[in-house]
């Protein structure tokens, strides 16, 4: 047994030092933090979707394509597909297109999309561009820092 582990430690020095230093650790922005206080602190049911809502992202705070971190880091439920997102490859989620559309939708269809959906709040990356979120009566801002942004959206118990 000591053998084998000893040969496999001298056939694979990459995996012991991080793939030569293709893997290194990335701290989340401030805002995450402040986003789990928050959401944690609202009794108020209601679903986080990070956008991009692809189970592999490329966050702003990170470097490179990885596995969405939104739904191992928050407490509260969060919403994400589990389609890879990639390109040329047809989506088998029946919410993608609605979602998809957040940024470009008007308020009205923006909070009829989001009350179906039962999200309370979106976590918005750098990455995604919406500045029609910033003009939206629904839509309220309760942290941003370091390319994150959440929002909270107001209208989910409003019919």
């Amino acid at each position: 047994a000591l053998a084998l582990a000893l040969f496999a430690a001298a056939y694979s020095p990459a995996l012991w030092w991080g793939l030569g230093g293709q893997w290194r650790p990335v701290a989340y922005p401030p805002a995450y933090a402040r986003a789990e206080a928050l959401t944690r602190a609202d009794p108020r049911p209601g679903l986080i979707l990070p956008l991009p809502w692809e189970r592999y992202a490329a966050p702003a705070f990170g470097s490179g394509v990885v596995l969405n971190p939104a739904r191992d880091y928050f407490t509260r439920p969060v919403l994400l597909t589990d389609d890879p997102g990639l390109p040329g490859v047809p989506s088998s989620d029946p919410r993608r297109p609605a979602i998809d559309r957040l940024a470009a939708d008007g308020p009205a269809a923006r909070a009829a999309t989001l009350r179906a959906l039962g999200v309370r709040y979106l976590l918005v990356d750098a990455a995604y561009a919406a500045p029609a979120f910033a003009t939206d009566p629904c839509l309220a801002l309760r942290a941003a820092d370091g390319g994150t942004a959440l929002w909270e959206f107001r209208c989910l118990d409003r019919p």
